[in-house]
């Protein structure tokens, strides 16, 4: 069984990013749209699924309760003032590292083949194969150029369940010194490159449509 894991934030902060005052132009509304979207994709494309959707908002009852209902587990964080304060920062990694350790060290993941990470907002296509994530590697689509991977959409194998939590939090460090997460990543995975995801989506800083 594929553990699939959904990174959201409907409601972002106010206060701006290292490259950006904009976090988002999109609405909470707009935002809890586009992750129904996400949801939806995972499980036409993804057989054999479990859904876990982690978010770290305030003051979203009403999104939380219509969550609940169509994912297998819903988490969301905003009672937990580390990972507040993660999403909150001005390194935009950081809370999304924060969110998914948080949820990995204190829930037994050890009976699922794989986890697949996706981003909120983010979807899958119909240019997307789930044959290239089922091997036994983890899989990312890299960027050697820039020395960065994808953190949109990847595969960890189980065999390396143990050794991504302990990349999880080597990563804390270098993500609040304010290095990317997708070049840290880039340093500290072992993966086999994908040239093409299947994955789209628009960016929220600017609303520009991405297809990897």
């Amino acid at each position: 069984m594929n553990l699939v894991l959904i990174i959201s934030l409907l409601k972002t902060s106010e206060s701006p990013l290292s490259y950006t005052n904009i976090r988002s132009i999109y609405s909470i509304e707009e935002r809890f749209q586009q992750t129904l979207i996400t949801i939806e994709s995972v499980k036409n494309y993804i057989p054999n699924c479990h859904i876990v959707l982690l978010e770290a908002s305030q003051n979203i009852e009403q999104y939380d309760d219509k969550f609940k209902k169509i994912v297998n587990e819903y988490y969301n964080f905003n009672y937990n003032k580390e990972v507040i304060y993660s999403t909150e920062s001005q390194h935009k990694g950081l809370g999304e590292a924060k969110m998914m350790l948080e949820y990995i060290m204190y829930n037994d993941i050890s009976k699922f083949s794989s986890l697949i990470k996706i981003s909120g907002r983010y979807y899958l296509n119909n240019t997307f194969e789930y044959k290239h994530f089922t091997n036994t590697n983890n899989i990312f689509r890299s960027l050697d150029n820039r020395k960065v991977v994808s953190t949109r959409l990847y595969k960890i194998n189980s065999d390396y369940f143990t050794e991504f939590m302990d990349n999880l939090k080597k990563s804390i460090t270098p993500l609040q010194e304010g290095k990317s997460i997708e070049h840290v990543f880039y340093l500290l995975m072992k993966y086999t490159h994908i040239n093409h995801l299947g994955l789209s989506g628009n960016i929220s800083v600017n609303g520009s449509f991405i297809n990897e």
